[in-house]
This record gives structure tokens, sequence and C-alpha cells, in this order.
């Protein structure tokens, strides 16, 4: 690493690493889709962002474009990155979440996972880190936002709540005229493309990433998604359960909403670094009405801090005879093979893959685990705290942080892979978030109502910790 003691900015690196795979591959996100991949759109990638303090320890943040990222495979990227020096707690590893990427979680039942794949991912994440901690360098870091009304939508409340707000954080060398790194963030899934689509691709997250690398040549370009459980592009989680082809779901339509993410991007950084002061650390947001949309950014005092916090998520309860449902599901498998429905095929395994694992643990006298130990990390740069969150956080996650501590950018799909994190208005109400989805991810339940407040709560003493008055 190239740290020194000497005062002055920030240090920063980053790198990105080829990761696609070289052959065809089981595709995860879509349980209807039961064709291995056919060919590759567009590559995929590990990318890491470095980040330091002069003569402190660095944090890395490595995202990679596969579905989810599980507590086993971030394990692995952490001690790859430890024999570089760098302390566990002091990496994250992020999931872009694309549907279009190989199946990496070994517990889940979201298609078959292959160890040489997922070997291909590890390595490329930690290669990526150490390329990231070699090219530390002085930088100064802007943070910018910017609203981007009329891309998100909420696929389970017509014209219920989004996070439009896009978040980027951009390092610059000094005097120089554009930026060397950037992470960017907007609340958004990756699910543009449908079940119907074979092809190895990042989704709308590349074409943000491509043209925002193509605005500032050299520049690495790191994205992660905010809350975004259930926020799409408008289509329901039913839509996706079919390989028919379907009207806004194609390559096209996520060029399209990359370009509109991409310059909202170039605006913040064209805002360069006199738009607005600094938000403050704590309390809430001012009342007063929301400014027209326009890009601010502000130059953050160099300082890095980093903590985290677990928190026990309590699962709900699921009843019925686990062999009567292996039974009922093995019937409707064999019913679906029978009329050549391949989607519904697919889609009844990964239930009934749940449901045996569900049996053999009755069988053997073993009940279901009763809850889920939960990572929740914080990154402070400057007056900005990255807050990343596990699994698939529903958008008012997001937005309640942003209500509380300005200056949040909340990420999730981040160090382990436990599901949707719905809030407990959603449980009550249900749904495939709720209903179906945890048994995709191979959870023993639902998750209790009572998991969005322990949540908040965690996410609460996070930032408290990371508040500047409490930094030592």
């Amino acid at each position: 690493m190239k740290a020194t003691s000497e005062a002055g900015p920030l240090l920063m690196g980053a790198a990105a690493v080829d990761v696609t795979p070289l052959g065809p591959v089981a595709l995860s996100g879509f349980g209807a889709r039961t064709l291995p991949s056919t060919g590759v759109h567009d590559g995929l990638y590990a990318r890491a962002l470095a980040v330091a303090e002069r003569g402190g320890a660095p944090v890395v943040i490595v995202t990679v474009d596969v579905l989810g990222v599980g507590s086993d495979l971030v394990a692995e990227v952490r001690a790859g990155l430890a024999r570089a020096g760098v302390d566990r707690g002091r990496v994250a590893v992020v999931a872009t979440h694309t549907h279009a990427g190989p199946a990496t979680l070994r517990r889940a039942f979201l298609g078959d996972v292959d160890a040489v794949v997922v070997s291909r991912i590890v390595d490329g994440a930690v290669a990526a880190g150490r390329a990231a901690l070699e090219a530390l360098e002085p930088a100064e870091v802007r943070f910018g936002r910017r609203p981007v009304p009329g891309v998100a939508r909420n696929r389970r409340v017509a014209g219920g709540p989004v996070d439009d707000e896009l978040a980027v954080l951009s390092f610059w060398r000094p005097g120089g005229t554009t930026p060397a790194a950037l992470l960017v963030s907007f609340a958004l899934h990756p699910v543009v493309l449908g079940p119907d689509n074979l092809l190895v691709s990042r989704d709308y997250v590349g074409y943000v990433v491509d043209a925002v690398e193509s605005d500032h040549p050299g520049a690495t370009v790191l994205f992660a998604c905010g809350c975004a459980g259930q926020v799409n592009s408008g289509h329901p989680a039913t839509a996706s359960w079919t390989t028919a082809a379907a009207a806004g779901r194609t390559f096209e339509a996520a060029a399209a909403i990359g370009g509109t993410l991409s310059a909202a991007v170039r605006d913040v950084v064209a805002v360069g670094s006199v738009a607005v002061a600094g938000p403050g650390d704590g309390g809430p947001r001012s009342a007063a009405p929301r400014p027209e949309p326009r890009a601010q950014q502000h130059v953050v005092a160099p300082r890095v801090a980093v903590a985290g916090v677990t928190v026990d998520l309590t699962l709900g309860r699921v009843d019925g005879d686990a062999d009567a449902e292996v039974a009922r599901l093995e019937a409707e498998s064999r019913a679906a093979a029978e009329r050549g429905d391949a989607a519904a095929t697919g889609l009844v395994a990964g239930q009934l893959g749940w449901a045996r694992r569900r049996a053999a643990l009755a069988a053997a006298g073993e009940a279901p685990g009763g809850g889920v130990t939960a990572e929740l990390q914080g990154i402070r740069i400057g007056d900005v705290i990255v807050l990343l969150l596990p699994g698939e956080p529903f958008v008012e996650y997001g937005l309640a942080l942003k209500e509380r501590h300005p200056s949040v950018i909340t990420i999730g799909y981040a160090n382990d892979a436990p599901g949707y994190l719905p809030t407990a208005t959603a449980v009550g109400e249900g749904g495939y978030e709720v209903d179906l989805a945890y048994r995709y991810y191979g959870q023993a339940a639902p998750f209790h109502p009572r998991c969005e407040a322990d949540v908040h709560a965690a996410c609460d003493e996070l930032i408290g910790r990371l508040r500047p008055d409490t930094l030592v």
C-alpha cells in the first residue's frame, strides 16, 4: 500500500476485475427460467474502492455483479483481503443484484451454484481489492445527490413510496478536472430484463457504469442499489413467473434507464464543489418543501471511520405438515412437467427444495432456526455515512433512515443475502416478498413484523457510533 503518515487529503484507490463466467451457467433471479445462459451481452465485474486517512487503516468496498452475496462468499473475500493486511471488519462486499448473473447463493434455491464460477468471483473480488489498495493516492472527496423522478415504481402499491434520490461519492485527484472514482447508488431493482433473457448481463447497471466511465476516462465506477426491495421499473413480481417476452423488459429499456441515471450522475459531477454546504450530522430534516429537482454537491472532510453491529432478526411461523407439503409440491411439479410447462416446473422446484429440507429437519427432530443474525455496517467518509444493509430492504427503510439522519447513503444487498426485509405493514399484507420469496432464499420462515423496528434500532445505534463526537 502507498499510504503514508503525512497530513493532507484522503487516500483513494480503485480497480475492476472481469469475473464473467467462461461458459454457460445457471442464471439466478427467476424461478421460471430453467435454461442456462447462451452467451454474454455485457461482462460482469468485481469493482473495489479503497479509502483511508493518511497513516490510517484502509476501508475496502467491493461490488460484484451477481444477484446476492452470502455470508460465506463474503467471508472468503474478507479472508483474502486480510492476507493483504485489511481487517475483516473494514471490508464490505455488495451485490449489484443483477438477475442476469450466475447463481452464487449456496443455501438458497435460486439456481445451481458452480464452485468454479464462485471461485472466479471470489478471486476477482480479492484481486480488485488488492489492486485498489496498491493504487492508493491522495484524493479529494465530494458528496452529491440529485432527484431522478419517474424512473422507479413501487411494484406492490400503485403510486406507493419510492426513493428517487441518486447519490454520488466522487473521488478527485488534487487539481484533477475529472473524478478518478465514483460510488453511485440508486434504489431500483436491476430487473429490467426478464426471465426470457438468457444472456449474461449487468442489466441497467452496466449501462450506468459504462456511460459514466466513458464520461470520465480512466475512472472506476462502483454502482450499488439502495433499499429497493419492492421497487422496480414498473411491473408486478408475478410478471416474472413466465418466460414470455414482455414489453419494456428489453436491453433497449435497460439502456434508456441507464442513460437517465448516468445523465443524473453527469449533472452531479458538473456542479463542482460550489453548490451547497455539507448537511448536519443528526436530527430530522427540515419540514420545508423540497426544492425543485437539482444536483447538489459538497466537498467532504478527510475523515474515515467504520463500525458494525449485528441484530437477531426473529422469524415468524410456518404452519402445516412438512411431509404433506412435500407431497403437494411434488404433485404440482409432475403436473407442470406433464403439460410441458417449464416455467411452472422451475417455480415449483425452488419451493420443493425448501419443503424437502424442512421435512428432513422435522424427521431428524430438529426445529428450523428461530432467527437470522444480520450484519449491518457503516462507513463514514467525512460527514457522509454509507450504511450497508443485508438482503433486500424495502424502500421505507432507506427513506426513514435518511429522514432521521441526513447525509446517509443507504445500500442494500450487502454482506449477506437473507432475503427480503419487509416492513411490519407489508408482513401483515403478505404477498410474494413475504409469503413466498423466503423459500427461494432458503430461510426457514418469513421475517416477524418486529424485525423492522429491530433493524431501525440497530441502524440508529450504528450511526450514533459514527457521529463525529463519538469517534476517537
